[in-house]
């Protein structure tokens, strides 16, 4: 029998902080780390000039040089970096932040490049530990690092720890899917109500349409929303056949 093939990859791999200058993203964007290195160390220089060194913005600087030492294959000067962030982070925003996780995550994907699995497992359980105290544990971002280790566990070949992994991170997903389909479902709902007021009832009744096929598929047929759209859709028919 042929082994199955990973159809996934790791998300949420290092990361750019959010306010990156333009110059510096252009320069990753073109593969080119030497540049957006060459910048990143003078916004730093500048920020130590106008900030204390115990700054949300130098921190901002350590994340973005670590990721570009990463993106030069430089692991240690990358890692030099992420621990320079998430000593600021711990000072400034907690040790129970997301900034904080954020850097333990970078580090862990620097650890698994250079395939030291057991310390990239450690920065992840750090990431993941804070990130459901923070987000709560139905969090999209928990699901992420879920899926991350298992990621890990299977470059270890621990298939079983792994399968484990997928699946809490699955279980998420598919709240988040429910969630999502529910509220969507109501917009169209909403929309098909405008409709109505109108007497547009066929657009009323395409619009309801849109909305159990969604239901339907996330939710199932026996639902109380479902079957709510159903019925909706059989009052819109028979106004419809009685015009």
């Amino acid at each position: 029998m042929k082994k199955l093939l990973l159809t996934g990859v790791l998300v949420c791999a290092v990361s750019l902080s959010a306010d990156t200058s333009d110059i510096e993203k252009k320069c990753v964007e073109a593969g080119d780390y030497q540049c957006a290195m060459r910048y990143g160390m003078q916004d730093l220089n500048n920020d130590l000039k106008t900030h204390p060194e115990a700054s949300e913005a130098v921190a901002r600087d350590y994340n973005n040089l670590g990721y570009y030492a990463f993106g030069l294959h430089d692991y240690k000067k990358a890692l030099d970096y992420y621990e320079k962030a998430l000593n600021i982070h711990e000072k400034v925003s907690g040790k129970d932040s997301v900034e904080t996780a954020g850097v333990y995550s970078n580090m862990a994907f620097v650890y698994a490049r250079q395939g030291k699995y057991p310390q990239a497992l450690d920065a992840l359980d750090k990431a993941l530990k804070i990130k459901t105290k923070v987000l709560g544990k139905d969090a999209p971002a928990v699901a992420e690092i879920y899926n991350n280790i298992a990621f890990m566990h299977i470059k270890q070949k621990n298939d079983q720890k792994a399968r484990d992994y997928f699946s809490r991170a699955l279980s998420i997903q598919k709240k988040v899917l429910e969630k999502t389909a529910r509220d969507m479902a109501a917009t169209y709902s909403n929309i098909a109500g405008t409709y109505a007021e109108q007497k547009k009832y066929r657009q009323a009744l395409d619009t309801l349409a849109a909305a159990l096929i969604l239901q339907e598929k996330v939710l199932g047929k026996d639902d109380p929303a479902t079957r709510a759209t159903r019925s909706n859709m059989e009052k819109l028919k028979k106004k419809i056949s009685s015009r």
